[in-house]
């Protein structure tokens, strides 16, 4: 069974895009970030910028390997990594 790391973040909302679904805020540890909003967030259109925000979320990453004359080691493999 896979394991989904949840991450908690806070910082401050700079931007929200409602039709994109994405969020950009700025994160309490000075990064800026930009997160695409699930939609069963139903209030989106509520945050502001300047508003404080509590996120969770998680990140999946999928990589992919093919075939290669040039000696991949990994060639033919399919694996997915979730954070």
């Amino acid at each position: 069974m896979d394991q989904v790391e949840v991450t908690k973040v806070t910082g401050t909302v700079q931007k929200v895009d409602t039709d994109k679904r994405k969020m950009t805020m700025k994160l309490d540890n000075g990064k800026r970030t930009t997160l695409k909003v699930d939609k069963r967030v139903k209030d989106l259109d509520q945050f502001k910028p300047g508003d404080r925000v509590q996120l969770s979320y998680t990140e999946e990453i999928i990589a992919m390997a093919d075939r290669s004359d040039e000696g991949c080691s990994s060639a033919g493999q399919v694996w997915s990594h979730r954070r």
